[in-house]
């Protein structure tokens, strides 16, 4: 059978979409292996992938996964694998560290990614879901240490990861302000049930959203703050259009005393100024890589009980995500090619 697959590959100090026509799996699983069509996969430009080159900066990994998150049904399991069967529809995400890629037509992954789900949701919806959910859920609960009642300031809230952010935050009885670039991404959050406490349209001016928190929340500032990106200095230059990336000034400007911020920005540089104003408010930082529970074996239960409650979560209808490009997988390396960070919506690819 024919496999196609699209990969990172490491070429001249930096990773590359490519794609293989037929990608050559291992015919022989291993124990607790399972052999999985794909049918859809959720990808992203992941600003951090430059970071990769320094994860396996002592051993070279050539290829990468082109996505992680993604849905299909078992086609074959190994001798020991117990969790799943042949023909069960099932999500899961690929570990950083995998020899197949999630965005081809197979892919081999251990038994222990997996989650079974059920006929009601579709493989796009919960190939979407299933990588910002589990994002989502460690910023809330394993990083912040979110409790009820306390205010959550969630950046980029309309795209994937934090329109869903939003949702686990609203469940959890937290209040909940939301910070979008324009008024597409504000309507998409107005409509969603619940929606947010409290939305501010950013724009250019950098005043605009610590002014609009201070005001929202009395001047005492916000518990919890979940960022998307952070723009270093203000002489960097802004790639992403049409979206204006928050100082590190301001994110620790709208912080309540003992406030935590986690981070995406996994270049995140602190001036001396700005570890004061947080030693000032006992506050404390925290870096956001949702691929470190796949890359530890020892944190694998708690991922797996992450996964199933986003999956329980999303049969129920108490979560939803908005796709924005459905592609077919015959478009998806050029797309992949010409892709900016999203700020709205997700990108998912049907293979089929």
């Amino acid at each position: 059978m024919q496999n196609r697959a699209i990969f990172n590959e490491f070429k001249e100090h930096s990773y590359t979409f490519v794609l293989y026509e037929n990608f050559e799996l291992p015919l022989k699983l291993g124990d607790h292996d399972v052999r999985v069509d794909v049918r859809a996969c959720a990808v992203s430009c992941d600003a951090s992938r430059q970071a990769f080159t320094e994860l396996f900066l002592k051993k070279p990994k050539v290829l990468l996964t082109a996505s992680s998150s993604f849905a299909g049904v078992v086609n074959e399991i190994g001798s020991a694998v117990t969790r799943v069967k042949v023909g069960n529809r099932v999500a899961g995400i690929l570990p950083l560290d995998a020899d197949s890629s999630a965005c081809s037509d197979q892919c081999i992954v251990s038994e222990f990614n997996l989650v079974v789900i059920k006929e009601e949701i579709d493989f796009e919806s919960v190939a979407a879901c299933v990588g910002d959910g589990v994002k989502a859920y460690t910023a809330l609960h394993h990083l912040a240490r979110l409790e009820a009642g306390e205010t959550v300031l969630i950046l980029d809230a309309a795209t994937g990861f934090g329109s869903l952010t939003v949702q686990l935050a609203l469940a959890w009885a937290a209040k909940v302000i939301a910070v979008v670039n324009n008024g597409q991404e504000r309507s998409y959050l107005e409509k969603l049930e619940p929606p947010p406490n409290y939305i501010i349209e950013v724009d250019s001016k950098s005043a605009t959203l610590v002014g609009s928190v201070m005001e929202e929340t009395g001047k005492l500032g916000v518990n919890i703050i979940i960022d998307n990106g952070v723009r270093q200095s203000f002489s960097e230059d802004d790639k992403r259009i049409s979206h204006v990336l928050p100082t590190k000034y301001d994110i620790i400007s709208c912080l309540a005393v003992g406030g935590r911020w986690v981070t995406s920005q996994y270049d995140l540089q602190l001036d001396p100024p700005n570890s004061l104003q947080l030693y000032f408010r006992s506050a404390s930082l925290s870096f956001l890589f949702d691929q470190s529970w796949t890359m530890s074996s020892a944190q694998q239960g708690r991922w797996l009980h992450i996964v199933e409650d986003i999956v329980r979560r999303l049969e129920a209808s108490s979560l939803k995500t908005h796709i924005l490009h459905l592609l077919p997988f015959s478009q998806a390396l050029e797309f992949l090619k010409n892709l900016e960070p999203e700020t709205f919506g997700r990108i998912v690819v049907q293979v089929v």
